[in-house]
C-alpha cells in the first residue's frame, strides 16, 4: 500500500376566534393560513393572533436553533436560522448562519485531522465531505479533502502496472484476494500473489511509473495458508526485493517460508519514479 403547523384556519363564514396556531404542520405555514385568511375575512381579532403566534413561533425556533448548536448539531442549526430569515424576512439571522457554519467547517476540520493522524482516512474523509454539504464551496474544508487524499494510502493493486514479468509456468504473478489467508490464518486483505510451480531460482517481477508521487511503501509478505507446511529451507522460500529508478535494490526481505511468521514491509521511496 502506498502512503483524502397548526390546524387550518377556520373558513371566513365560520367565527375566527379560537386558537393560535399549533405546531402539528410546519408553524410558518401556519401563520401564512392566518394571513391568508386575514385578507378574506377578519373581525378584528386575526391580527393579534397573527401577532401572537409569531412571538411564539420566533421564540420557539430560536430555542431549537440554540439547542442545536449546544449539540454541535450545525446542520439543523442553520437550517432553524434560514426558516426564520426566510418567513421574517430579516437578515440579522445571517450573523447565527455564518457563525454556525464557520463551526461547522473548523470542527470539521480537526477532527478530520484528528483522524488523519490516527490513520482513519476514510472516516477523515466522510468528515469533510459531510461538512462540505453543509457549507458548500469552502475553501478551508477543500484544502483539508486534498490534504486527506494526499496522505491516504493508495493500494499497489489500483495502480497500473508499466510491466509484469513472469513466465507464465514456473512463477505466476496472480491477485491475492480478502478470501486468501496467510500461513497464520489471517484473511481480508487484497495484493499481489506469486504462485512458484516448484521451481527453484525464479524471480517474477512487476514495475510501477509512481512519477514521484509516494514517500513510503508498506505492506505484508507472507506465505499463503496453502503452503505453511512448505518448511525446505533449499527450496520452499521467498523474498520481496524493491529496485528504484536505476535497478539498485533498496530493499530486499527476510526469507519466508512454512513456520515464519508474516513480515512487515516499510520501504522509503521518496523521490522514485
Amino acid at each position: 500500500m502506498l502512503s483524502g403547523l397548526p390546524p387550518r384556519a377556520q373558513s371566513p363564514a365560520c367565527s375566527a376566534e379560537g386558537s393560535a396556531p399549533g405546531f402539528g404542520r410546519p408553524p410558518a405555514q401556519g401563520l401564512k393560513t392566518y394571513k391568508a385568511a386575514q385578507k378574506v375575512y377578519d373581525d378584528g381579532t386575526l391580527e393579534d393572533k397573527i401577532a401572537d403566534a409569531e412571538n411564539k413561533y420566533k421564540e420557539k425556533t430560536e430555542k431549537e436553533a440554540k439547542t442545536f448548536e449546544d449539540e454541535k448539531n450545525w446542520a439543523s442549526a442553520i437550517k432553524k436560522y434560514k426558516e426564520l430569515q426566510e418567513y421574517f424576512d430579516n437578515n440579522s439571522y445571517e450573523v447565527e448562519i455564518v457563525n454556525d457554519q464557520n463551526n461547522c467547517v473548523n470542527q470539521a476540520v480537526a477532527e478530520s485531522e484528528e483522524k488523519l493522524k490516527e490513520g482513519d482516512y476514510s472516516r477523515a474523509n466522510t468528515i469533510l465531505t459531510t461538512a462540505d454539504s453543509i457549507v458548500p464551496n469552502n475553501k478551508d474544508i477543500s484544502e483539508q479533502l486534498n490534504r486527506v487524499k494526499e496522505y491516504t494510502p493508495v493500494r499497489l493493486t489500483d495502480l497500473t502496472p508499466f510491466c509484469e514479468e513472469d513466465d507464465g509456468y514456473s512463477v505466476i504473478l496472480d491477485d491475492w484476494t480478502a478470501q486468501d489467508t496467510d500461513n497464520m490464518g489471517d484473511g481480508g486483505n487484497t495484493g499481489i500473489k506469486i504462485r512458484s510451480m516448484g521451481s527453484f531460482g525464479k524471480w517474477g517481477s512487476i514495475t510501477y511509473n509512481i512519477d514521484g508521487k509516494y514517500d513510503t511503501l508498506t505492506g505484508i509478505f507472507a506465505i499463503h495458508e496453502d503452503f505453511k507446511d512448505n518448511t525446505d529451507t533449499e527450496r520452499n522460500w521467498g523474498q520481496v526485493a524493491v529496485f528504484d529508478d536505476n535497478d539498485k535494490m533498496i530493499y530486499c526481505s527476510e526469507a519466508v517460508l512454512g513456520g515464519v511468521k508474516p513480515k512487515e514491509v516499510n520501504v522509503d521511496i521518496s523521490g522514485i519514479h
